[in-house]
This record gives structure tokens, sequence and C-alpha cells, in this order.
């Protein structure tokens, strides 16, 4: 799991050389502080349905829309403090100012600087020097244009106050934990052009209630009405919320679904349930409620881990494999019922203890098995835990 970078850089000053050969015209900042002290010039505030998509910049560094405008050179400019790259022929936003940016981040179609006319195709990119809005804090909502094909990995990474964000019938691409961590966004639709996206792009997204993928996408589906993004060829469920209700058709419950998804209470997952993967409910801190089917055989590393109001579980006889620290810092929990007269194994661990660690009050959850089955599970932990037989 990806861990959140910290912001090493100082806050980029918004002072660029400005475009063209007038060596009085103000910079960028500059011009906001004459702004502030001239009613006069302050910039109308801008509708979002009228606000130009396609932006002309004249020889003196001024921008069509009356936007502003700061140039650092010939591939790298900002435009209203959004940070465009030139790369490939067309135009990537790369950055945002750290010092002025706020708010709601409206994102051109086309830019023509020095005579030539670029596409705005790409948001961030799976590069560190191209992560568009990652740690904005105070971006509120965003509008895309339907020239971008590619939202890329981190582009909107830890923006918690984002509230609002339509994704447009071009974007193709969505990178991995493009999203991840915008806990004020409530509701996302995946457009029916998205044939690929990366690792738990809506990952930490606490406040989602409503997931949607367009009918017509030929990768991803949200069937029956289920609040969540299912790969449809692998019937994977790769993205979940609190309002989630599983699908009987889907068969794995996939790598970090329902991290952080801290409304979830309760969930049913069907019979039809293979596998739980690596993190597919990590601190799920509210999860009281589980059942697990009679068709699950395997529950992934850290699973479980922080299911902080999770105090009793019971594994199906089905299951023969719980991975590492499935049940980690599941500080409640307090029985663990195996219904198998075999005990399930741990890979690569010596004993089946390394699925539990600093749990329950004691430590250890106590444990119990079938009759007859106790002398196994004590050797299988180690003799580390309680066990007792239970009908």
């Amino acid at each position: 799991m990806k861990k959140l970078f910290i912001l090493l850089a100082l806050p980029l000053a918004f002072c660029f050389a400005a475009c063209g050969d007038d060596d009085d015209k103000d910079s960028p900042k500059e011009q906001i502080e004459n702004d502030e002290n001239d009613d006069n010039n302050q910039e109308p505030e801008k509708e979002d349905d009228s606000y130009p998509l396609n932006v002309v910049i004249d020889e003196d560094g001024n921008a069509s829309n009356g936007g502003l405008f700061g140039a650092i050179d010939d591939e790298n400019f900002y435009l209203d403090y959004i940070k465009y790259t030139v790369l490939d022929d067309h135009l990537v936003v790369s950055d945002y100012d750290k010092a002025y940016f706020k708010g709601a981040a409206k994102i051109v179609a086309t830019i023509t600087y020095k005579g030539k006319t670029y596409e705005v195709k790409e948001i961030g990119k799976y590069d560190y020097d191209y992560e568009a809005f990652r740690d904005c804090k105070k971006l509120t909502s965003v509008t895309i244009p339907n020239t971008v094909t590619s939202i890329g990995g981190y582009a909107f990474y830890n923006c918690p106050e984002l509230t609002s964000v339509t994704l447009p019938n071009s974007v193709t691409t969505i990178g991995d934990e493009a999203f991840f961590y915008c806990p004020a966004l409530t509701s996302i639709t995946i457009p029916k052009s998205v044939t690929s996206m990366g690792e738990v792009p809506f990952g930490s997204c606490s406040g989602l209630t409503s997931i949607k993928v367009e009918s017509g996408n030929p990768k991803y589906d949200s069937r029956n009405n289920c609040n969540a993004i299912i790969e449809t060829e692998t019937n994977i469920l790769t993205t979940g919320c609190q309002n989630t209700t599983i699908p009987n058709s889907v068969t794995i419950l996939g790598f970090y679904a329902f991290v952080y998804c801290t409304g979830l209470t309760s969930i049913t997952i069907p019979n039809s349930v293979t596998a739980i993967e690596a993190g597919t409910f990590y601190a799920c801190e509210a999860l009281t409620s589980i059942t697990l089917p009679e068709s699950l055989t395997r529950i992934g590393y850290v699973a479980f881990r922080e299911c902080k109001s999770l105090t009793d579980i019971t594994i199906p006889k089905s299951v023969t494999r719980i991975e590492a620290e499935a049940f980690a810092d599941c500080t409640k929990l307090e029985k663990v019922h195996f219904k198998g007269k075999t005990p399930p194994i741990c890979p690569s661990h010596e004993d089946l203890s390394y699925i539990f660690k600093k749990t329950g009050p004691n430590g250890y959850p106590t444990v119990y098995v079938p009759l007859g089955a106790s002398a196994k599970y004590r050797a299988a932990f180690n003799n580390k835990v309680k066990v007792f037989e239970e009908n």
C-alpha cells in the first residue's frame, strides 16, 4: 500500500517572467496586489457554464478569458494558478500554485501559446514531476473538459475538501490512487469511456455514498445498482462504499476495496465470494457485523486490520488460508469461531497466531473450535491462544 509522502518543497512563489517584451508589465503576484487595492480592476467571478474552454495567450501575455497568466518557460506556464506543461504536443495539468490556488479548479480544453494551440489531454501523470493537485487542501471542485483522456496516479491524492468532480466521456484511464483520501467526495460516476483503472483510485474516500458506472462501459459495471465498481469479466468488486450491496455474482472482494470506509457498519457477503483480498476492509472502524459465506476459501493480508468495532467473527469451514495480520489491531475482537475441524494455514509464518496482532484486550481473542479439534488448533496457534471446543 503506498503511503502519503511528505511534501518537502516550499510553496511556489507566483512570480514568473511575463510573456512578451514589455519589461514593465506587472508580474501575476503584483497584479493580484494591485487588484486588491483597486475595485475597478477586480476580475469578475466566472460562472462554470460560461467559463471559456479555449484560451488564447497574446504576445503581451494576456489571456483571452481574462485570467491570470504567468510564463515559466516555453513549455511551462500557469493559468489561473493551475500549471500546464507541454508534453508530446499536448498539455498536462502538472501542478498548482501552492501559495495562491484555492476553490474550484476550472481546467480549460485548449490553450494557444506562442502561436501554437495545444489540447489539454492529461491531468497529472504517473511521475512525481506531474502530480497535478496532489495534497491540495483548498481544492473544492474540479471541472474537467472533454479533451482529457487520462487522470494520472495521485492526481487528486489527499484533497480533503474536494466535494465535486465530473468525469467526461473522453476519459479512458484513471491511475493508481488518483482520488485517494478525498473524504468530502460523496458520489462518483465512472463514464462508459473508462477502460483502465489503477490500484484503489478511490481508496479512503470515506464520504462516498454513491458509486455508479455508466451503462455501456465494456470493462466495468455497477450491476443491480450495487453502489460499487465491478470488473465485468472477472467479477471482482474493486471499489465499494458505505452503501454497497454486494451482488450474488461477485466472486472476489478486491485489493483494499473498502479501505477506510469509516461509515460502513455491516455488510452481507454472498455465497458467490471465494476470496477477500489484501486490505479489503482495512480500517473500517465502524464495522460491527459481518457474515462470511461458506463459499469463502481465502482471507488476505490485513483484510480486516483496524476493524476496531468487531467483537466476534465466525470463520467458515471452507476457509483454508488466512494471511498474516488479517485481524490485526481489531482491539475489541474477543471471540473467533472456527467451523473447520482442520485449522487454516497462515502462509510463510510459523503458526496461525500471525493472523492477530495487538488484537483484543489480552493480545489475542479466545478461539472456539469444533468438538475434537482443540488439539490441532492449539498446535496450529503454537499454544499462544486460548482454545475451547463448542458444538
